[in-house]
């Protein structure tokens, strides 16, 4: 195995997303630094504007018309063809459903993906802040599965590991253990999504995979326990979620979730996350119950809770933790995630970045990350995986979807019933990865 060429970019503008920079990155890389920060701060001030309201309604007011980068936190699709979209900053962008595509497949994709934008000044006295969209372009990087097997073949590399280059990190056992759980969230088994859930020691990298898969993958990242209306349907816009824009979703410090928003979602998490049917316990302004169909993967992200008491099983201890924090019975919530991994090592991701003689961390584009998670996909075999008396039913599904998965992304043999033991939560991940004798 050998290290793969990786590509170089510093950030140069306060806060800009990184994954921002990377995404933009073949633009970027070849420029001086006066330019590469000039233009980091145009791609910053576009995405700002998503992000504001107010900035956005001044950006119109003084040049007539903005271009902005953005991905649909929810929409709208009327019979006369126009189309709503909806910002973070809470701004309503209108448009025709000829600017997305010719064919629905075209234009739900187009909707879910990330934008650029080119908006006008909207409708003055309307009730929410809106603007005309004029312009729509999908910047989200198609993926490159010919340049990802040239990466692998050359460099002598598991999927797993050219994974974690492209994220500017150094394949070892810890890195594995830490990030092979989340990439399960990546792929689907048996057509249904694998649901996961990670809590950790701070300072493992958490917050900057969740924001890559944003901008790589299409997914939706939540800083906070979202409220039914963001993460489902919005009654008073009627306007359609996250689940339906994204293609997966991450829920950020699950530690520090408020108690009334979980309850709230709870009943239609536990519907959704098991078949894929999304309900909220509204009806739209036609009077029809809400509800939709759509798969998506879950990951849930904290930090261990002070409050949690390690018992037997790391499933079972987030299960008794979840439930005193939240007064509620939440063993079939629990129960949908395949995997309830528990860290309780302090692994810092900083210590196995990737970084050049200045300093700066390294990646690979998109669209090679992309062009892997493909390569995974289609080699996924679909071997059975027996139950026994305590791992079965919905655990044994986990446990087959898990020890396939793995199987594709690592590259190698894995013994079935230590991914049952993981599954069940008996088994410490660290303590799984190195058993495996990983050539990195």
């Amino acid at each position: 195995m050998s290290a793969p060429k990786l590509v170089f970019v510093r950030r140069l503008v306060r806060d800009i997303p990184f994954p921002l920079v990377i995404a933009f990155a073949d633009a970027l890389q070849n420029l001086d630094v006066s330019r590469q920060r000039e233009e980091q701060r145009k791609l910053y001030d576009m995405y700002r504007l998503s992000t504001d309201a107010s900035l956005l309604n001044l950006a119109i007011a003084l040049h007539k018309f903005v271009r902005i980068i953005f991905k649909p936190e929810g929409y709208v699709i009327e019979q006369n063809g126009t189309v709503k979209l909806f910002t973070k900053g809470g701004t309503m962008l209108v448009g025709d459903i000829r600017q997305f595509g010719k064919n629905m497949r075209e234009i739900e994709n187009t909707i879910g993906e990330w934008l650029l934008v080119d908006v006008t000044a909207g409708k003055p006295y309307a009730d929410i802040p809106n603007a005309k969209i004029l312009h729509v372009e999908p910047i989200t990087r198609k993926e490159n599965v010919e340049r990802a097997r040239e990466i692998m073949d050359e460099h002598a590399l598991t999927p797993i590991e050219l994974l974690l280059y492209s994220l500017g990190i150094r394949p070892c056992v810890e890195t594995v253990r830490l990030y092979a759980v989340r990439f399960l969230s990546l792929f689907f088994y048996d057509a249904r999504p694998i649901h996961v859930i990670q809590i950790t020691q701070p300072e493992t990298g958490k917050s900057h995979y969740s924001v890559r898969m944003e901008f790589a993958f299409n997914f939706t990242h939540f800083t906070e326990f979202p409220s039914p209306a963001r993460l489902i349907y919005d009654a008073r816009l009627n306007a359609k979620g996250a689940v339906f824009t994204s293609n997966g979703i991450v829920i950020d410090e699950i530690d520090k979730l408020d108690r009334n928003t979980f309850k709230k979602a709870y009943m239609s998490l536990n519907t959704g996350l098991e078949n894929g049917v999304w309900r909220r316990g509204v009806t739209s302004s036609l009077g029809a119950s809400v509800e939709g169909y759509r798969f998506v993967p879950f990951v849930l992200f904290g930090n261990v809770p002070e409050e949690m008491r390690i018992e037997e099983s790391y499933r079972q201890s987030f299960e008794t933790w979840l439930r005193e924090y939240t007064n509620m019975n939440v063993s079939a919530f629990v129960e949908r995630f395949a995997l309830v991994d528990v860290c309780l090592d302090s692994i810092s991701v900083s210590r196995y970045l990737i970084r050049n003689e200045q300093g700066i961390v390294g990646f690979l584009p998109d669209e090679v990350l992309r062009g892997v998670v493909r390569i995974v996909e289609d080699s996924i075999e679909y071997e059975y995986v027996e139950e026994d008396e305590e791992c079965f039913g919905r655990l044994r599904t986990h446990a087959e979807a898990v020890y396939n998965v793995f199987k594709a992304l690592l590259d190698t043999d894995i013994d079935a019933d230590d991914v049952k033991k993981l599954v069940l939560g008996e088994m410490d991940a660290l303590e799984f990865f190195g058993s495996l004798r990983l050539k990195v």
